[in-house]
């Protein structure tokens, strides 16, 4: 769950602070309790060092609207927002396990470190997934993790691995985004990427002639349940 305490832990902290919290201390569970999580207490300690004393929590939609919004003490408002949230992102999915989960990652599809939030809830189905991004700054580029911008701009612009029919038959993620093969690619070289959507399409239809599909249009606000 974002929001709340980490205006200040990761919002406005030192990089090396940024490092600790992210590398050493634990997440939890997508969805989870964010009582129970390390690093959201980690961020609300900080909160509380720093004398934050207030916070403005915004529930969003599939569409980017606001159906929810809560203010005060920054603990209180967040977990009011994450039990809306909840009710929000509740998806009833089969039982059945799916043959493919098509995930869209929008909201979250600003840039090409963010679409892991849309491969996380389909994860779960244990199946091939099929990510949608549109991206806005198709570069993959984190500060935190890829260092300095400069040094990592003389890397070069990476390529999309061959699209063979090996790695057709063997993916377990597919991506589709507009920004492959123009400055964007995946550094998980075990993805198939396309730029191309009848050409995806094509391809997806002689791995799975026939499939049970699950669609999340707006994959990283939605919490799958099963019927």
């Amino acid at each position: 769950w974002g929001g709340g305490a980490k205006m200040v832990l990761p919002g406005i902290a030192h990089i090396s602070t940024i490092h600790c919290h992210h590398r050493l201390v634990p997440g939890g569970p997508r969805g989870g309790s964010p009582g129970r999580c390390p690093s959201r207490l980690d961020s609300e300690a900080a909160g509380r060092l720093l004398g934050l004393n207030a916070s403005l929590c915004a529930v969003l939609n599939s569409r980017r609207g606001i159906c929810g919004l809560y203010c005060g003490d920054p603990t209180r408002a967040h977990r009011a927002a994450v039990r809306l949230a909840r009710k929000v992102g509740d998806t009833p999915v089969p039982a059945d396990p799916p043959d493919l989960v098509i995930a869209n990652t929008y909201p979250f599809d600003g840039d090409g470190s963010q679409y892991d939030k849309g491969q996380a809830p389909a994860m779960p189905f244990g199946c091939p997934i099929l990510l949608l991004c549109h991206l806005a700054d198709p570069s993959p580029y984190h500060g935190l993790y890829h260092g300095p911008l400069g040094p990592y701009r003389r890397r070069g612009t990476p390529q999309p691995p061959e699209r063979t029919d090996d790695l057709l038959r063997n993916a377990r993620v597919f991506l589709y985004s507009p920004q492959c093969d123009r400055g964007f690619a995946p550094y998980d070289r075990s993805w198939y990427c396309e730029s191309d959507w009848p050409r995806l399409m094509a391809a997806l239809s002689r791995r799975f002639p026939r499939a049970a599909v699950v669609v999340l249009p707006a994959a990283p606000l939605q919490l799958p349940r099963n019927l």
